[in-house]
């Protein structure tokens, strides 16, 4: 038997695995990110097992890798099948991603490049690879801040990445680790600064100044620290207008901070409790009233009602009941769901290790509006750079060779394509051939 006339069965039972696969994973109630994590993790095992497969039984044959291609890009991409709340197939990738580059995994050198192979093989077959861009930016962002990076990891992962679509797309993400590099330097300045301006900050501050146009918004909360936090951010001010000038403006995100906080028990014995600024603001809004009603502790952060189920999240992995070392304790107890007048009370911290991380209680999701409105520019431009290079075409070629340019990021839809055209001849980019209504000609 000729083995070439297994061919096309082979395309199909690897389509058919795989997407019965993803529907197994996408019926799971858990976040995005942890049904990513299982799913891509299993995706990754059986595209190097029947990859194995093929190097072994068929000889490497070309044909019947590139089926094995297909089958993965049929079912990674069918979004009506694969997406989980707002995540699609890129956005699974890049939760998986995240999963490694933190070490989770703990995967040995071998293994974690094994894996990254195969991850840019399963990225080649995405059909928008701009969201796997949009969502490994902002992945990498927190990982940087909460200094959970691995570098040397990220290095090698960036550097394929890099190998497998060019320079353009990454060059974003190395600006985000020199500013990394620009804000640690310059945290020994500022403490050379507070120390020769008498200066007293109680506590250890490290401030990360990132440029706006490089690096994602991750949270936009509005919030108001504790007040512990302002003599930090005042003096920060003033070093930094000082040094760099008045005319460049801080935004400051609160919402995106860390801190480690030194806990005493009764005992004289000393923790250190890692959390957001957020988490530890409310925890000692609670110590300091004993008690507080969940609208009270929302008030007196000054975040807005609209924010409130986001300030729920944020509280839930402080409290009994949610977490192994709780601080925090709801009344009534037990409760699925926390109501602005349910009670926050502390308790007693009851554990024996002597650093304890707590979870944020968000992860990133996918911002599709967000992402949507990001390619309106790119299909503008690949009409206009068509258009320039032709100065004539008719609708159907500029339309066919626009979407050449644009596939390399995501599949173009002919629609948006054609409400773009329209905007770009009221802007006087081109015009209508006055002969031929089927025509552009291109304005100079």
């Amino acid at each position: 038997m000729d083995f070439f006339s297994l061919l096309i069965p082979w395309k199909l039972f690897l389509a058919s695995i795989t997407l019965a696969l993803i529907c197994k994973h996408v019926e799971s109630k858990a976040a995005p990110p942890k049904v990513s994590v299982d799913l891509i993790g299993e995706l990754i095992f059986i595209h190097q097992k029947y990859t194995t497969v093929v190097e072994t039984c068929f000889l490497k044959n070309t044909l019947f890798l590139n089926a094995i291609d297909k089958g993965f890009t049929k079912s990674i991409n069918d979004e009506n099948k694969t997406k989980i709340g707002k995540a699609t197939g890129p956005e699974m990738i890049v939760y998986y991603c995240d999963h490694i580059l933190k070490g989770n995994a703990k995967l040995t050198e071998t293994e974690f490049d094994k894996q990254v192979d195969t991850i840019m093989k399963l990225f080649t077959y995405l059909d928008n690879k701009d969201l796997f861009y949009s969502m490994f930016q902002k992945l990498l962002a927190q990982r940087l801040l909460d200094k959970k990076s691995k570098e040397n990891s990220e290095r090698t992962f960036i550097a394929k990445l890099k190998d497998t679509v060019g320079d353009v797309e990454v060059n974003k993400l190395q600006v985000m680790f020199t500013d990394i590099k620009l804000s640690e330097d310059r945290s020994g300045l500022f403490k050379e600064f507070c120390k020769n301006s008498n200066i007293k900050v109680p506590y250890d501050t490290s401030v990360m100044v990132l440029n706006n146009y490089d690096w994602p918004t991750l949270s936009e909360m509005s919030v108001s620290l504790s007040p512990q936090f302002n003599l930090a951010t005042e003096a920060f001010k003033e070093f930094y207008q000082r040094n760099y000038g008045s005319n460049r403006v801080l935004k400051w995100q609160p919402g995106m901070a860390n801190c480690v906080v030194t806990h005493v028990d009764d005992k004289g014995q000393k923790r250190e409790l890692t959390m957001s600024a957020v988490q530890a603001s409310i925890m000692m809004l609670v110590y300091e009233n004993d008690k507080l009603k969940f609208e009270d502790i929302r008030i007196a952060l000054a975040v807005p009602d609209s924010e409130k189920p986001l300030l729920k999240i944020i509280v839930a992995p402080l409290l009994a009941g949610r977490t192994k070392t709780p601080l925090l304790a709801l009344v009534p107890p037990d409760k699925k769901e926390i109501e602005d007048n349910d009670i926050i009370t502390w308790v007693p911290l009851r554990c024996k290790e002597r650093k304890i991380a707590f979870q944020k209680g968000t992860y990133v999701e996918p911002q599709p509006t967000e992402d949507f409105r990001a390619r309106l520019p790119l299909y503008d431009a690949a009409l206009v750079r068509v258009m320039k290079n032709a100065h004539m075409l008719t609708i159907q070629e500029l339309f066919s060779e626009a979407s050449t340019i644009l596939i390399k990021r995501f599949k173009p839809d002919q629609k948006i394509m054609r409400k773009r055209l329209e905007y770009l001849i009221d802007k006087g980019y081109m015009r209508y051939d006055p002969d031929d209504r089927k025509k552009l000609i291109y304005i100079a």
